[in-house]
């Protein structure tokens, strides 16, 4: 009896262990999940082809401050130096370098930021504008880069350009901020030239006691102007005389980019807690619908285009480290698909350009493979059928978009890791029996 007993613990014991056994098993899949969520990063750089990519810089560190496509479909850009100087080089259409030229800062210019941009003038030329210590420095350069006059603007009080674009009348349009206050508060500033950079207007904008600067000036399809900055600013349109005639404000952050579309409506990029926010207004500046588009990193915007498919690109930078990073949207702001770009921890985006072919031009700044300084990076890419897609919910409020990419083979891996440990665990007990 007491062997009986016995043997009956014993078989009672060993068939409760392989209970228990079965039991973590399971618990231990299920809290790695049938499947593994993969990075974006990994799961979508393979789906970029790059068509070509060149690089500029020398000996210290490079970094692309603006670059343009130019009116024969190659590109130009500013390069600056850490030692104030600048250089301006003109590609060809596939990145082939056709010449630079490098100037300098006037004095003092070393003690304070660079601020620049740059446009292409009806001559084949480019006009160049800088923030100097205060001052708004335009010159203008042939089609070979040689200089053939400056202007000067501001001074007193200060002021500094954030954005230059040819106006239709061969003028140029300025926006940035200028000076109103001891305490640092600055008003929007907006300047317009003629064809040879001579002051024809100008105003500012803002309120009391408050701090308000432009990032990016269009010119609207009525001869007008619409600018976007600052939370307090948000969205100002003027007309051709600069006479202020509506404006939306204020915003929860801030807006750097802005594009018209053709039924006279506009979309906004900027950033929002840390993500992409892309908002979309109708022609008098009614709220149509706006997202977000984050990682789980601190997301900056630094371009904003509208892709050949009537959608949108977002691209700016991700950090830390630095990566380039690109959301495409769908024309209701539908997030379709999104990649990072860059492996050096430095890879920063200045500009990108929708081609005809459906390809994107990007203009950047990395740190090349056995550099330990940074270059400008140009390349091109070829978007792949196999990015991972999002599904966004449209909204009268900020809402935010989380994508999420899974691989199934990871969950089709770990079904045959159980089925292989059940069958050994089965044909041991029944041994053991």
């Amino acid at each position: 009896m007491n062997g009986l007993w016995k043997n009956m613990s014993n078989n009672f014991i060993r068939r409760g262990s392989y209970y228990i056994f079965f039991f973590v098993l399971i618990l231990i899949l299920f809290s790695l999940g049938v499947t593994t969520p993969v990075s974006a990063i990994s799961a979508t750089d393979t789906s970029l082809t790059v068509e070509w990519e060149t690089f500029f810089g020398g000996s210290g560190d490079d970094s692309a401050f603006a670059c343009i496509q130019t009116m024969d479909g190659g590109f130009a850009a500013l390069v600056c130096t850490d030692d104030s100087s600048t250089t301006l080089v003109k590609f060809t259409a596939n990145g082939q370098q056709e010449w630079n030229t490098t100037f300098w800062y006037i004095e003092g210019a070393s003690d304070s930021p660079k601020m620049e941009r740059l446009v292409q003038t009806p001559d084949g030329g480019y006009v160049i504008s800088e923030g100097i210590n205060g001052y708004i420095r335009l010159q203008k350069r042939n089609t070979t880069g040689y200089k053939e006059w400056t202007r000067v603007f501001g001074g007193d009080p200060e002021g500094f350009p954030n954005s230059i674009i040819l106006a239709d009348d061969g003028g140029f349009a300025l926006t940035g901020g200028i000076l109103t206050s001891e305490i640092g508060n600055y008003d929007v500033w907006f300047i317009k030239t003629d064809s040879q950079g001579l002051p024809e207007w100008n105003h500012s904008f803002g309120g009391y006691d408050t701090h308000e600067i432009a990032d990016s000036v269009i010119q609207t399809s009525d001869g007008g102007y619409a600018i976007v900055g600052s939370r307090i600013l948000g969205l100002i349109k003027i007309d051709a005389n600069g006479t202020e005639e509506w404006y939306t404000g204020p915003h929860p952050s801030y807006f750097h980019r802005i594009i018209q579309l053709a039924d006279e409506s506009y979309v906004l990029g900027g950033e929002l807690e840390g993500d992409f926010w892309g908002l979309k207004a109708s022609s008098t500046g009614q709220y149509v619908w706006n997202f977000t588009y984050g990682t789980q990193r601190t997301d900056v915007l630094q371009s904003l285009i509208q892709t050949t498919d009537g959608g949108y690109l977002f691209a700016g930078d991700s950090f830390p480290p630095f990566d380039i990073w690109l959301v495409k949207t769908d024309a209701t702001g539908q997030q379709e698909w999104n990649t990072t770009l860059g492996d050096s921890d430095q890879d920063r985006l200045t500009s990108v350009f929708s081609m005809s072919d459906g390809g994107f031009v990007i203009a950047a700044t990395t740190q090349p493979t056995g550099k330990s300084d940074t270059d400008m990076w140009l390349f091109k890419v070829q978007v792949g059928d196999d990015l991972p897609t999002t599904t966004s919910t449209t909204t009268t409020t900020t809402t935010t978009t989380t994508t999420t990419t899974s691989d199934s083979s990871s969950g089709f891996k770990w079904g045959i890791l159980f089925i292989g440990l059940t069958v050994v665990l089965i044909h041991s007990r029944q041994r053991r029996l």
